[in-house]
């Protein structure tokens, strides 16, 4: 057995709080739901940001669900974050204007972070 099939077996899914009673079964989604890792990451290092990007019409990743989501963690995590939806499926980059937008967007996002960092370091 290699060693990322014994890693897999280990790994416990199931670390997010449970689906609200009534909600409908999401076969797509992990185990446990929505899970604590990016949250408990903040925690860790609270300047750590987050960009999560994806396709108004991705069926596995859904734009309304990952801002709900980021919108309604503690203030502390959900200022981290920064949700993004794009004209487009699950690969909504392989359309030029779309891939332009995500290129500029995250060029943004990556400038404000790390001058957010340097500003904090010089303190």
């Amino acid at each position: 057995m290699t060693a990322s099939k014994v890693f897999s077996l280990l790994w416990n899914y199931n670390q997010g709080p449970p689906p609200p009673a009534g909600a409908p079964v999401n076969s797509d989604s992990p185990p446990g739901g929505s899970q604590p890792w990016l949250s408990r990451a903040i925690a860790i290092d609270p300047g750590l940001k987050a960009f999560v990007a994806a396709g108004r019409y991705d069926s596995l990743n859904s734009c309304a669900a990952n801002s709900y989501v980021a919108g309604h963690l503690e203030s502390g995590v959900s200022r981290n974050i920064t949700t993004k939806c794009y004209q487009g499926g699950h690969m909504m980059y392989e359309t030029r204007g779309v891939r332009e937008q995500l290129k500029w967007d995250i060029e943004k996002f990556i400038a404000a972070t790390v001058g957010t960092r340097r500003a904090r370091a010089s303190l």
